[in-house]
């Protein structure tokens, strides 16, 4: 039986690994006491928390702090064990450590070597010079080396801004592709946030790739207890921290962590994360963290030993003597990984199976507890109190506030993370596939049922990899081809020299709401694949029918608001829009799914009305696509019946059957500009 008389205080943060602290110790009958900001954080309210302090160490001035913490010293009656829950509370320990060794004992640490280890920057220095593998990153100073770095990078990178700050990262971060992309939120991320950011490579992989070490090492840094896990998912999804993970042995980042902490000289309870790459087959650190880890009651022996009841009885002078792994030991953060899993299964990357078997082997819930209920409670009542004030928030804001962002750089990643998709939809033999094509022979069918004179001028909108610019020029026409990508423009460019029309091709960059022509311009415009990505048609059509000469014609296509696949899916159902747009705000807002990028689809009714508002009057339309048909947006109709349910319904709705002909995914539309004489 250990000596369980010295006190334990804990320099707290809200996340729930001082939850796990307070019970760890607290079921060993050690009394455990906490400072922390916040009265009605969950482990406040544990049965085993002997005594809160109300204190704020990271705003408060340090000298505060110290006479603070020198008075709840003399109130303990005995000196105390001192635990940091953030990297913060380990650097105040490390830099004020001589004032506090009268009131309490604690792991020394020099301060030099913790703010190494909690700097991105400085650890993968000292990484690097020991040996140890990371992910290649800089820490650029100006956009010159960002160029510089991602001409010699591996794509994907992600960017986000050093730890060491005060910020949200996992709010702030983002992956991209490629090089503009890249340069592009490095401009946005460094004007908006005056932030210090960090460039490093993103190792693709599954999240069972992410790697952690949990481990306490004694004053001449042997690990005196040390455990592997894997994260089996993460909050956010695929680069937060673990909300659901397992217990493993791991030989390679044991290995290496311990040889990276002997050769610093390091004491005291660490938690590392590692990713593996295999590209190389190495496992590369990315994140150490010189304090008690949010995960810790994952690495838990079968006797019941973790980090910090490991570094109890080192500092009360105790031997350590840990039991057996438990390798298949799962931990998991109840609402987090509730929230994730929704995320992962919106992604498709998760099934109602998987995520049932994902529990087995579940050992231990980061907030319920069979004994000790009050935390669990107390969690669900923050929520609800988070929640209602979200509500409050959204449903008191002006209607037009709640849907206004910039979405020009999530519409690019789209795209661009899609780039090889459309430049192989007009060739694949998918039931999608087949239906976009179908909606750029209607618009040529159109066009060539106009029998236009030669040299007539057209204008391609959001022309993708250029297949119907190119179409165009064989026809006759002088195409000007426009993309919001500069990529769309280089390939249209690349396919017209294929084609040998180059010269009657003429692709740019541009805005379809800030058309960079001159007044009536064209003799007819094309813009399929656009209207469905616009928050409004009004800024589009109103550009649109400037450039257009008058009795000029415009082919647009635009999603039907009630085609028949909507209607037999109940999460797309027309009637239920309303009920689902307020859905997807809170889901947005709470985190639980990506902002959804601009577009609506249309009635035809109202887009008649829109094209009318702009003089331009509609001539024919052609309803096509039927399909593919979801349920609860999964996709259980094999492509082969697919394609014979879209071709029988195709051919009703081209006979004009009623309601068919009015159920197409898709319209295509062909309009006339208004003379004004």
């Amino acid at each position: 039986m250990p000596n369980i008389s010295t006190p334990v205080l804990l320099l707290s943060s809200g996340h729930h690994g001082a939850l796990g602290m307070v019970r760890s110790l607290g079921r060993l009958g050690i009394s455990v006491y906490v400072v922390g900001a916040d009265s009605s954080a969950p482990h406040v309210r544990s049965k085993y928390c002997r005594g809160a302090f109300l204190w704020d160490i990271d705003a408060a001035p340090a000298a505060d702090s110290l006479e603070y913490l020198a008075g709840i010293g003399r109130q303990l009656g005995r000196t105390a064990i001192l635990m940091g829950t953030s990297n913060s509370a380990a650097l105040f320990l490390a830099t004020h450590g001589s004032e506090l060794r009268s009131s309490f004992t604690f792991s020394r640490q020099s301060p030099g070597l913790v703010r190494s280890l909690t700097s991105k920057k400085e650890m993968s220095a000292l990484a690097t010079s020991l040996g140890i593998s990371v992910p290649i990153a800089i820490f650029p100073e100006s956009r010159q080396d960002v160029e510089e770095f991602a001409q010699t990078a591996r794509f994907p990178i992600i960017l986000k801004p050093v730890e060491d700050q005060q910020v949200n990262t996992a709010r702030h971060k983002v992956i991209v592709t490629q090089e503009q992309e890249l340069l592009e939120n490095y401009e946005l991320m460094q004007s908006r946030e005056r932030l210090n950011l960090l460039c490093q490579e993103f190792i693709p992989g599954p999240e069972e790739a992410n790697w952690m070490f949990n481990g306490y090492f004694d004053r001449n840094s042997e690990c005196l207890f040390g455990l592997t896990g894997r994260k089996i998912r993460q909050n956010p999804p695929y680069a937060g921290i673990a909300s659901l993970a397992t217990c493993l042995p791991n030989e390679c980042v044991a290995d290496a962590t311990l040889r990276f902490m002997k050769a610093i000289g390091y004491q005291g309870i660490l938690d590392v994360g590692y990713r593996y790459d295999a590209r190389d087959g190495l496992y590369k650190v990315f994140d150490v963290n010189p304090r008690v880890g949010c995960t810790f009651r994952l690495f838990v022996s079968d006797d019941g030993m973790d980090v910090v009841r490991a570094q109890y009885l080192d500092l009360t002078g105790q031997a350590v003597i840990s039991g057996r792994s438990t390798p298949g030991r799962k931990w998991v953060v109840e609402d987090l990984d509730l929230a994730s899993a929704f995320r992962y299964w919106r992604n498709g990357d998760l099934t109602a199976g998987d995520w049932v078997r994902s529990f087995r082997g579940l050992r231990e819930a980061a907030f319920f507890a069979r004994d000790d209920l009050r935390p669990a409670i107390s969690r669900c009542a923050n929520n609800a109190v988070e929640l209602f004030g979200r509500l409050k928030k959204l449903f008191l804001k002006p209607a037009s506030a709640r849907f206004t962002a910039s979405v020009n750089t999530p519409l690019r990643q789209f795209f661009r993370s899609s780039f090889s998709y459309w430049g192989e939809v007009y060739e694949r033999k998918d039931l999608y596939s087949r239906i976009y094509q179908e909606r750029r022979i209607t618009a040529a069918r159109f066009i060539d049922e106009l029998h236009l004179p030669a040299e007539s001028t057209a204008l391609d909108m959001g022309c993708g990899p250029g297949f119907t610019s190119v179409a165009l020029a064989r026809s006759g026409f002088t195409v000007h081809a426009m993309d919001f990508l500069p990529e769309m423009a280089a390939a249209t460019r690349s396919l017209g020299i294929e084609e040998n029309v180059h010269k009657r091709v003429n692709a740019s960059v541009g805005d379809v709401c800030r058309l960079p022509f001159r007044t009536a311009a064209f003799d007819v415009i094309v813009v399929l694949g656009i209207t469905e990505w616009l928050a409004s048609l009004d800024e589009f059509l109103n550009e649109t029918a400037r450039v257009l000469k008058p009795d000029g014609y415009l082919v647009v296509a635009f999603n039907n608001k009630w085609g028949l696949q909507l209607w037999l899916d109940p999460i797309c159902n027309p009637l239920l829009g309303p009920l689902r747009r307020k859905t997807r705000i809170l889901l947005e807002r709470w985190g639980l799914r990506k902002p959804r990028l601009p577009g609506s689809p249309y009635s035809l009714r109202s887009f008649r009305r829109h094209l009318s508002n702009y003089k331009l009057s509609q001539l024919h339309v052609r309803g096509l696509g039927f399909g593919p048909f979801t349920f609860l947006l999964r996709n259980y109709v094999p492509d082969k019946i697919g394609h014979k349910l879209n071709a029988a319904l195709q051919g009703l709705a081209d006979k004009d059957l009623p309601f068919v002909r009015s159920t197409g995914r898709i319209y295509v539309a062909l309009a006339r500009k208004l003379n004004a004489n």
